[in-house]
């Protein structure tokens, strides 16, 4: 009842943690959910570095140390997705994309207006793809403002990733596998 449904399973500090819309767990080895944090309704969940760090519906990002939870950051807008390149945090927002340069609350950036964005993920030529409700944007390193590479397509949370150099991009009419030579190759000229 405390805990709500079953988003995201993680190991921190060789303990596994549990994400859940209503609490975050640490699950023990006698399978018992033990709250770390409650009160919110729970996104994403990521370990960067040795803290472990969760969103909100609401806008918050939360720090665990493994003893204490603190407040990272707060933003006017749901988190639905944490994901860390290199010493680069990025948060996926209702109002877009949000970095930060290590957990620096102060170095906080708004680096895409795309709406609905539901995830990143930065390719090995620092290419950035953004995932939304509304297509598929590429964010070309040392650029300002996101190309639409897709159309009108929902993408899935959760369905965003590399591959051997491949983006893997799922939606709710298919996957889509896009090669990311190809794209700086052949699309980013026309740009």
């Amino acid at each position: 009842v405390f805990a709500g449904y079953s988003r995201k399973l993680v190991v921190y500090k060789n303990d596994i943690f549990s994400m859940n819309t209503k609490s975050v767990n640490l699950f023990d080895s006698s399978f018992e959910l033990k709250p770390i944090h409650q009160g919110y309704e729970y996104y994403d969940m990521e370990v960067v570095g040795d803290k472990l760090l969760f969103s909100t519906q609401t806008g918050e990002v939360f720090v665990y140390d493994g003893l204490n939870v603190r407040l990272l950051l707060k933003l006017k807008t749901r988190i639905r997705d944490i994901y860390q390149f290199k010493n680069t945090l990025y948060l996926s927002s209702e109002e877009g994309v949000y970095t930060l340069q290590g957990l620096d609350p102060g170095t906080l950036t708004l680096i895409a207006k795309t709406p609905f964005t539901v995830m990143v993920l930065v390719d090995a030529m620092r290419n950035t793809w953004i995932s939304t409700e509304n297509g598929l944007y590429l964010l070309p390193d040392l650029r300002k403002e996101p190309i639409l590479y897709i159309r009108d397509v929902e993408f899935n949370r959760g369905a965003l990733t590399l591959y051997n150099d491949s983006v893997f991009a799922g939606s709710i009419s298919g996957l889509y596998v896009i090669d990311c030579y190809h794209a700086v190759k052949n699309f980013l000229p026309l740009y």
